[in-house]
């Protein structure tokens, strides 16, 4: 898995371009919070559970760090009024970059694969479709025609 502290961009409505940076600490206020192991359980389990409230305390989570781009002490208030619905899906997307993206590229894998196989089911009940089926046997004085013999 992608190192879950990858740093991720991200400018909200102020115009302020902040790193997403979830560090140890902060995956630890998560799971504690969330009740879910980014590590553990992967990315997908987590935002399966967020919603408007939730995105701002992640995104305070990730925001809170000494790097560079990092803004300690910011607060759910402060994002509540620089998060709005024109960045909304760019901060999840960031939020999924800076917690290890490759859990949801792996689904994406399994997904692709999963319509590859429907795809292949599907020809071949299509083939199996056209092909003819057996001829019916000629009826004899011994095998008079009936139902049964036709089917």
């Amino acid at each position: 898995m992608q190192a879950p502290t990858t740093p991720a961009t991200l400018t909200l409505a102020d115009g302020k371009k902040r790193v997403l940076r979830f560090s140890n600490a902060a995956l630890k206020k998560i799971k504690a919070q969330y009740h879910t192991s980014v590590m553990r359980d992967g990315v997908q389990k987590l935002l399966a559970s967020v919603d408007e409230d939730q995105l701002s305390e992640l995104l305070v989570l990730g925001f809170d760090h000494k790097q560079e781009g990092g803004e300690p002490g910011i607060t759910v208030e402060q994002i509540d009024d620089i998060l709005d619905a024109q960045n909304t899906k760019d901060a999840l997307s960031q939020v999924i970059e800076a917690l290890g993206n490759s859990v949801v590229k792996n689904v994406l894998a399994l997904v692709e694969q999963a319509m590859a196989n429907a795809q292949a089911a599907a020809k071949k009940k299509e083939a199996e479709a056209t092909t003819p089926p057996p001829p019916v046997p000629p009826a004899t004085p011994e095998t008079p025609i009936t139902p049964t013999t036709i089917m």
